[in-house]
């Protein structure tokens, strides 16, 4: 089956999939001691650890005050002081993750196709709080995004074929009744600026160009997925909540305030993994109801419609005729309908299954301690990495920008993974540990695992 090839060029990974312990140990093979590397592995970690608590500790008290289960503020007032604080350390947690977040550019190529999803989602806006980020262009919520990989999926996908095919003949009519002007796509100035080395090339193959030949043959579609995605948000209750308000009546007229109160200040952190970037929708807040799409709905009438009129007409003159139009349009309703419920059924079942990172991570507060943790994971593999990569290096010295290459040379080499990888913080955290230092000439050089002991680290001071 012809299908349309898109490729698509997305940034160069920057951040460290593989495990810590699996990174450790692979590296640990191209070490004669290897027991004195993994030890300094764990003092590393210990420190960063430490290192990172008190700040941490921080961002999870502004959070707990901005919680609706912890909130003391009443209904009407906004902290603004309080959330910017917030948002100020959650913003630096994702970018110490990896995370990048999600540009209008980026954006606009999402939602540019479908791949499973085929139905719009839309977001109720008066729902979420536009203070809360009333600093950023979309002022309602914020996606970040880490990792790029790609998902697969075979067969038959006869309805596919099907809109395929019945969108080319709409093309194909449009075409013969009009000239289109032919738009030829430019790359963006930021791409182009930053270089065809930080980016990576990605096909995303969607059925397209359908013959009635392969209508029954299986065919394979491909899309480029996010590996995480996290967003952010907070809902603003104060009018919606009114309704829950009413429905419960029995309760106390002081429980009822408080609950009122708590459901207002409510900041959502939410992450998922494995997102189809065509299907970037599905991550959104405050999705409304599912349903039918205006031209889905003027078909259906259109076929009730003309099936009721032709077998009016025909049935006294040709009744065989019409009882067949009749049989074709109600059959045709019937596909519709059935079409929208198990694609409705599909959304439901990729938001439940597929795209929680993990069923036991339901509270948000979870989510953003998971954050925490994944992030300083992240600082310990990054350290582990330069530290490793000095180690491999001539004569036990390296300038930054070689120490950079190498580092992107050793994941590649040993880990078939294209990285961006910023060093500048790494290499302040090791410097501060003790187990590098710089020489007269500014070369970067170590201190030989073997050698280091715990009189060698330094506590970790901002």
């Amino acid at each position: 089956m012809d299908q349309k090839k898109n490729i698509l060029k997305l940034p160069l990974e920057s951040g460290i999939s593989v495990s810590k312990a699996e990174l450790i140990d692979r590296l640990a093979e191209g070490v004669e001691d290897k027991d004195s590397f993994k030890q300094l592995c764990k003092r590393i970690e210990r420190l960063l650890l430490k290192h990172r608590d008190e700040e941490y500790k921080e961002l999870k008290a502004t959070y707990a005050k901005l919680n609706p289960r912890d909130s003391e503020l009443p209904v009407d007032e906004f902290n603004v002081e309080a959330h910017e604080q917030f948002l100020l350390k959650f913003f630096q947690l994702m970018e110490r993750g990896r995370y990048k977040q999600l540009t209008d550019e980026e954006w606009s190529v999402a939602t540019s196709s479908r791949y499973l999803l085929k139905l719009r989602i839309r977001i109720d806006r008066n729902k979420l709080d536009t203070r809360f980020l009333s600093n950023f262009t979309k002022n309602q919520f914020v996606i970040f995004h880490r990792g790029v990989s790609t998902d697969q999926q075979s067969g038959l996908f006869v309805l596919l074929k099907l809109e395929a095919l019945w969108r080319s003949l709409k093309n194909y009519i449009v075409d013969a009744l009009c000239e289109r002007p032919v738009v030829q796509a430019t790359p963006s100035r930021s791409a182009l600026e930053a270089g065809e080395t930080r980016f990576q090339e990605v096909e995303r193959f969607h059925a397209g160009d359908i013959r009635l030949s392969d209508l029954f043959r299986k065919a394979r579609v491909q899309e480029p997925i996010y590996k995480h995605v996290v967003v952010l948000y907070r809902y603003d209750f104060y009018l919606s909540c009114f309704l829950f308000l009413f429905l419960s009546r029995p309760l106390k007229r002081k429980k009822r305030k408080v609950f009122s109160r708590r459901l207002e200040h409510g900041i959502r952190i939410k992450h998922y993994v494995d997102v189809p970037l065509a299907d970037m929708e599905l991550v959104l807040p405050a999705k409304k109801a599912l349903r039918p799409s205006g031209a889905d709905v003027l078909t259906f009438v259109l076929f009730v419609i003309f099936g009721s009129v032709m077998f009016k007409v025909l049935q006294r003159k040709q009744p065989s005729v019409a009882a067949a139009i009749l049989a074709a349009c109600i059959l045709y309703c019937v596909a519709l309908v059935t079409t929208f419920v198990l694609r409705v059924r599909r959304i439901k079942r990729m938001l439940k299954e597929k795209l929680v990172r993990d069923k036991r991570v339901e509270k948000h507060r979870d989510v953003l301690i998971s954050l925490i943790k994944d992030t300083i994971q992240q600082e310990v593999k990054l350290a582990i990495v330069a530290y490793f990569a000095l180690m491999k290096t001539a004569h036990g010295a390296a300038s930054k920008e070689d120490l950079y290459f190498k580092c992107r040379q050793l994941m590649e080499d040993k880990f078939k993974d294209k990285l961006i990888l910023g060093l500048d913080e790494t290499l302040v955290n090791l410097d501060k540990l003790g187990i590098i230092w710089r020489d007269e000439k500014g070369a970067i050089r170590h201190t030989e695992a073997n050698q280091v002991t715990d009189n060698h680290f330094v506590p970790l001071e901002d």
